[in-house]
């Protein structure tokens, strides 16, 4: 990822949301999804 990426105001707000949403909710639903499946890590 190199250079400048142009983006529209409704697609840079729908960044945000999404954002705003994984740093929230959706951080749970995936480390609850991990439990379920397994660290294959380790």
């Amino acid at each position: 990822m190199s250079g400048v990426n142009y983006v529209s105001k409704e697609t840079l707000d729908q960044m945000r949301e999404e954002l705003n949403r994984l740093k929230s909710s959706g951080r749970a639903e995936i480390a609850r999804q991990i439990a379920e499946t397994g660290n294959p890590l380790q």
